[in-house]
């Protein structure tokens, strides 16, 4: 048999290549090849594409995802996201070499990979980043609050009080513009210990775009705003981002 021309690639076959099949390179549209040879193995390294071919991959065209190959996707055209780190695999109920949905996503905004769930096929993605602490407060003093489980890398916060029974915690870094939307959950009844006869003190929070800052307020069991309730109160600010 001749051999392939220098601009002509090896097309895999991910249901026949082994790792140690010797390969020649090409451009993902089988042209512009510089004629190095290398093993399937060596091709285990992540692979950047565009978002668009893989799409066409999906259908074979030029060849299917392989099973176990780390693939970068970049084109995406989703605010915030620079790019989809996932990986070829064989779906468990079609035997189809697909991507793994799955994946990492990585945000323009932290500057690291978070765990997502994306569609090559539809190019949706659904991302879901949080951060968990306690947060207390007593007299007039702004709230202090502990992150204990950290997910938002390289934000913190700056809790501030704003007035009796009203606080603020400011994002180092605006939360809009890195994710699609945000939300605060905190613990609804709080049991503080100015508060045991009164066990159905009220805690809200909400996320003020405007100020693009976490707001709380604390209300006693007559829903009078109260000062000295948060003691150790769970909080969870969530950034999601999905299109």
């Amino acid at each position: 048999m001749a051999d392939k021309k220098a601009n002509q690639g090896t097309l895999l076959n991910p249901k026949n290549v082994t790792a140690n099949d010797i390969v020649r390179t090409s451009k993902l549209d089988g042209t512009g090849g510089n004629g190095m040879y290398m093993t399937v193995q060596s091709l285990k390294k992540p692979l950047t594409i565009l978002q668009s071919d893989a799409g066409t991959m999906l259908a074979g065209v030029p060849a299917y995802p392989v099973d176990g190959q780390v693939y970068l996707l970049t084109s995406l055209g989703i605010t915030g996201v620079d790019h989809i780190r996932t990986v070829g695999i064989v779906d468990a109920n079609t035997a189809d070499f697909v991507f793994n949905n799955n994946c990492e996503a990585y945000l323009d905004g932290l500057g690291v990979y978070v765990p997502c769930t994306y569609d090559v096929a539809t190019n949706k993605i659904y991302c879901k980043v949080q951060d968990d602490g306690i947060i207390s407060q007593v007299g007039t003093s702004s709230p202090t609050l502990a992150i204990l489980n950290k997910n938002i890398i390289g934000v913190t916060y700056a809790p501030n009080y704003t007035d009796v029974g009203l606080y603020a915690i400011a994002p180092s870094t605006a939360l809009s513009s890195i994710f699609t939307k945000v939300i605060t959950t905190s613990q609804g009844t709080a049991i503080s210990s100015s508060d045991i006869i009164n066990p159905l003190s009220h805690v809200f929070s909400y996320y003020n775009y405007g100020l693009d800052e976490v707001r709380l307020a604390t209300q006693s069991v007559d829903g009078t705003l109260t000062d000295g309730i948060l003691d150790e109160t769970p909080i969870s600010i969530i950034g999601f981002i999905y299109n």
